[in-house]
């Protein structure tokens, strides 16, 4: 007689042994990011009252850190509150760097220049992170400056039961904010625009009459087929949305622009059709965020929906919303936003005391075609290790490095091969070296593979931004060298030749 119930318990371990087996080998090309926030001093710098030098290392240790654990994005907080962390000619600095808004650093100082000249010394992108309606965090709590934005433009704003917002049914600020941010796109060297989910205001915390006089002037003005304020509000987002891709592409072609959205986009509430059946917000309809015409539109490169519910929870359940987005979203890349911050033993939720809900999720990452990679908001939690997930990441998906995926919605710039690959005996060390004058060639991918293997084994050892490399010395790898450009293309990847022991 055929014992079923042994048969289906051993299928039930082959299946989850093959599952894990591939789910945790690293991929070679996997977007690793972290969001950095500077409001409140949240994540760094640690408080607005340190000197330029403190706040310099602080940024140089936390990017050591995420250096260590192979990650290869920083998402930097830049517009926390109608402000700046950076040097502008539109926009006063943030209280959050120098204790005072409109006060700027000692000596020239420009936080924001240094972050991304240590960034890309790490071969990490930094994208510059704006909140752009949102232009004061706490009105109560934080005042803004007499001169800020909110109150010389008092008319164009409105505020729900802490937050102040730029009005987005006027066209001044959109181009406002527009101007704000292709300023940042043209004096630095970013790698990406990005944005979080605050167009309008969550319908909880606000008054739903503030722009009624917008909208009936612009009836008045307009033979417009928007037959109601909804569709007029969505429609003032999707032009903001469509101008400001189109002017940063004008400035950089190869700078990004993704946004991070709420992850449920519409709900049944709204459209029995369509909409997701759960209690949730839903961002075309209250958020006014359409984010299915901006993919198909193509006027976001990225989207990282914030999937920060644990797997079973109701509202927001992980791998319901996950699967969504694998399955709706055509053109842009599509990453996975992730609670970091509710890693905590004392946490007050079970699910979130150790790191085997947040292992799970990126495990089911894994399995999706759509998702090319991940971010963890926030830092702080993080750096601190809580729950020892550094070493959980180590020993899964960051063991090794990781190439950040191309973008079809960007124009490819291809790198040409490094030459004269060779490698140098110096005592303890190897030292691999070679030539290339090519300035595609953005930064260079280091490979490994055993001797006795076959070359198509290698793994992603080391990135490294100049043209040669401290190895330890060994004598059972071979290795290989290939150059990345600033779109992330990559060239052949080429062997390296022993040429001789230096000393």
């Amino acid at each position: 007689m055929i014992n079923y119930k042994g048969l289906l318990i051993v299928l039930a371990i082959l299946i989850s042994f093959s599952t894990t087996c591939k789910s945790e080998i690293p991929r070679k090309r996997e977007f690793r990011a972290i969001w950095v926030t500077t409001l409140l001093n949240l994540d760094w710098p640690s408080s607005s009252h340190l000197s330029n030098e403190k706040i310099k290392k602080e940024c140089i240790d936390m990017l050591n850190t995420f250096q260590k654990n192979n990650i290869n994005t920083v998402i930097l907080q830049v517009r926390p509150s109608g402000d700046a962390i950076y040097k502008s000619d539109i926009v006063m600095w943030s209280e959050w760097i120098t204790g005072k808004q409109g006060k700027a650093p000692k000596n020239n100082f420009d936080p924001l220049e240094f972050f991304i000249e240590e960034c890309h010394k790490r071969c990490m992108e930094l994208h510059a992170w704006f909140n752009p309606f949102r232009i004061v965090f706490n009105y109560r709590l934080h005042p803004a400056n007499k001169n800020h934005i909110s109150n010389k433009y008092r008319k164009i704003t409105f505020r729900d039961k802490k937050h102040k917002y730029l009005n987005p049914g006027v066209h001044f600020s959109r181009s406002y904010i527009c101007k704000v941010i292709c300023e940042v796109v043209k004096k630095y060297d970013i790698d990406a625009v990005h944005f979080d989910d605050y167009f309008y205001p969550f319908k909880t915390n606000s008054n739903d009459n503030y722009d009624k006089k917008e909208y009936i002037k612009y009836l008045i003005e307009n033979n417009s087929n928007l037959s109601n304020i909804h569709d007029w509000r969505r429609e003032n987002i999707n032009d903001f949305i469509y101008n400001l891709s189109k002017e940063i592409k004008e400035i950089k072609p190869y700078v990004k622009f993704g946004i991070s959205p709420y992850p449920v986009w519409r709900t049944s509430k709204y459209d029995k059709l369509k909409g997701l059946n759960l209690r949730a917000c839903s961002s075309y309809d209250e958020l006014y965020a359409d984010y299915i015409l901006w993919d198909k539109m193509k006027w976001v490169d990225y989207l990282v929906p914030q999937l920060y519910g644990s797997i079973n929870n109701k509202t927001l359940p992980y791998k319901f919303l996950a699967n969504w987005w694998n399955s709706n979203i055509h053109n842009a890349n599509v990453y996975a936003g992730m609670a970091s911050y509710k890693l905590n033993r004392r946490s007050r939720y079970r699910v979130w005391r150790n790191n085997k809900e947040f292992i799970k999720q990126l495990n089911y990452n894994h399995f999706l075609n759509n998702f090319k990679g991940h971010s963890f908001f926030r830092a702080k939690p993080f750096l601190k290790n809580n729950t020892h997930i550094q070493e959980a990441l180590l020993n899964t998906y960051h063991k090794y490095p990781a190439i950040i995926p191309t973008n079809k919605n960007i124009k490819a710039i291809y790198p040409s091969n490094p030459q004269n690959i060779r490698i140098i005996h110096m005592g303890k060390d190897n030292l691999i070296l070679w030539n290339s004058k090519d300035r595609n060639n953005y930064y260079y991918a280091i490979y490994r593979y055993l001797k006795n293997e076959d070359p198509s084994t290698k793994t992603l050892y080391k990135v490294c931004k100049k043209k040669f490399c401290t190895l330890v010395r060994d004598e059972i790898y071979n290795y290989a060298v290939s150059a990345i450009s600033r779109t992330n293309q990559e060239s052949e990847i080429i062997p390296a030749k022993l040429e001789t022991d230096l000393f």
